[in-house]
């Protein structure tokens, strides 16, 4: 629920052109349901990798933190997800999620997380949700992505030929 207060404070001019105000009236208090989501992600981006150890890699993300009603306030929580597809609506729920991420700050702080991955020689695509306490979901984010270092070095030609055409140009082939 979000909680509302209202009052109301009477202004009137005299004949003289002069302001006059009324005491503030009684307090009313309005608690209604709270729909309104944290605000969508738009910055979210890889800013550091670690070396893989024991078969996991450590990634850094940030982001600038939504607020709990989209702008405003904090969120609740974070959903992070990555997965070898990109992340939309359809494969969310498919998608692994990261461990302990960290406490939304207030709207327009900085954010990071560390998060471990499985290493591997597949691109990883990453998005991140914000939730508020009402369990309002923020919109999915940017995408962020990535992609090992190919330290696989490629196969040697072994049957390279050269061919004279007849207009002197050489044709080289392999396979």
């Amino acid at each position: 629920y979000e909680q509302l207060f209202f009052a109301v404070r009477l202004l009137a001019e005299s004949a003289e052109n002069q302001e006059q105000r009324s005491k503030l009236s009684n307090v009313v208090e309005l608690n209604r349901l709270d729909i309104v989501p944290p605000g969508e992600i738009t910055t979210f981006e890889l800013k550091g990798t670690g070396k893989a150890q024991s078969g996991m890699r450590s990634l850094t993300f940030a982001w600038q933190a939504p607020g709990d009603n989209d702008f405003e306030g904090a969120a609740t929580r974070y959903d992070i997800r990555y997965g070898k597809t990109q992340p939309s609506e359809a494969t969310w729920e498919s998608l692994t999620s990261a461990q302990n991420p960290p406490q939304p700050k207030t709207a327009g702080s900085l954010q990071e997380a560390a998060i471990q991955i499985p290493d591997s020689e597949e691109t990883v695509y990453f998005a991140i949700r914000a939730y508020d306490e009402a369990l309002n979901i923020s919109a999915l984010s940017n995408i962020a992505q990535w992609s090992p270092q190919d330290a696989i070095a490629p196969a040697p030609v072994l049957n390279l030929r050269a061919e004279r055409l007849e207009n002197g140009d050489v044709k080289i082939t392999w396979t």
